[in-house]
């Protein structure tokens, strides 16, 4: 594997962060480095230490925060963070407020495994075209655009999802 990125993954849950580190340890080929955050605290200091990363994956709902003001606060103190919303929370409310708060994307903990590799792999600028899984994919300039997915419909992601990621 000739290239790496590095993703910082922010969850207190110890079972899914062992589950994304073991499901995508790499893509295309490409080693993920993966460094864990149990909290936003923890996450807010990795990032300050390690200006380095890709990508940034944070749960909502931490010990240390709940709801949007993790995303909130992360992006006040780090606004150039290609920062994806990682979270069980599916209400189309949270997701619209986590792209005006300046998500890149926004990934549900439900959603399936080809379409969450899909987006990692859009949010590190690796993918360039898709097999059909999705009708269009506009990789932004994470310093002034979020990241643009439209999927077609899959099974277990609700309708009115996925014209919220148009």
């Amino acid at each position: 594997m000739a290239q790496s990125r590095k993703v910082l993954l922010v969850d207190d849950h110890e079972l899914v962060r062992i589950g994304v580190k073991t499901t995508y340890g790499d893509l295309l080929d490409i080693a993920i480095e993966w460094v864990e955050a149990v909290s936003l605290h923890d996450a807010l200091e990795a990032y300050r230490r390690h200006a380095d990363f890709d990508a940034v994956l944070l749960d909502l709902n931490l010990g240390d925060c709940k709801g949007l003001q993790g995303l909130r606060l992360f992006m006040q103190a780090h606004p150039l963070a290609r920062v994806a919303v990682f979270s069980g929370t599916h209400d189309e409310f949270v997701i619209r407020q986590a792209r005006a708060l300046g998500a890149a994307a926004y990934i549900g903990k439900g959603s399936m495994t080809a379409a969450t590799r899909d987006t990692l792999l859009a949010l590190l600028g690796l993918l360039d075209t898709l097999d059909g899984r999705f009708i269009r994919l506009r990789v932004a300039d994470p310093a002034t655009e979020p990241l643009e997915i439209a999927h077609r419909h899959e099974p277990g992601v609700r309708v009115r999802h996925q014209r919220l990621l148009r």
